[in-house]
């Protein structure tokens, strides 16, 4: 498989006010709590209604698009407000997978996974490398007074992650 090689930078854009829909195109502004990374013009996510769970529609011309996407809808929803300022902690972050399909549950579950434990959240990721079954990430955030706990997994229930003439799409359920 070829490798895709990606050095993009994401910053978790200004909180969307909690509404829980509609679709949000990352590029735009500028300054702080805004995206430092452009995406392909389809890149977005969206908050899809779920009984006791939260679908998430992914999109993007190529995996590393999706994966940004991913932690960009998961710091919207574990933290619907923006962050405070204060000291950032740095994670660096690797995962091997099996396939993109795993690799997208594996990324989302070991961001909660530090989000819990450091009372964490990343409000900038640097993807170094994504290929199907391949992460490599720096992930920078505040240190939050409470750990962030509304989401409790990413779970392969209703998982996919395929690719499309206008490039990939995912869904992924969140267990709230």
């Amino acid at each position: 498989m070829a490798e895709e090689r990606v050095a993009p930078q994401v910053a978790i854009p200004e909180p969307s006010g909690g509404s829980g829909g509609g679709s949000r195109s990352p590029g735009g502004g500028q300054g702080p709590g805004r995206m430092t990374m452009s995406f392909a013009p389809h890149a977005s996510f969206e908050h899809l209604p779920h009984v006791g769970e939260l679908r998430l529609r992914l999109r993007g011309a190529s995996i590393a698009d999706v994966l940004g996407q991913a932690a960009l809808a998961l710091a919207d929803v574990l933290l619907p407000e923006r962050p405070p300022a204060g000291p950032e902690r740095v994670h660096e972050i690797v995962l091997d997978a099996p396939d993109r399909a795993a690799l997208l549950i594996d990324w989302l579950n070991e961001l909660l996974f530090l989000a819990e434990r450091d009372r964490w959240l990343p409000s900038r990721i640097d993807l170094h490398e994504a290929t199907e079954t391949h992460l490599r990430a720096t992930a920078r955030g505040p240190v939050l007074e409470c750990a962030p706990s509304l989401v409790k997994a990413a779970t392969w229930h209703g998982l996919r992650f395929e690719v499309g003439d206008g490039g990939f799409e995912a869904e992924v359920l969140l267990d709230i």
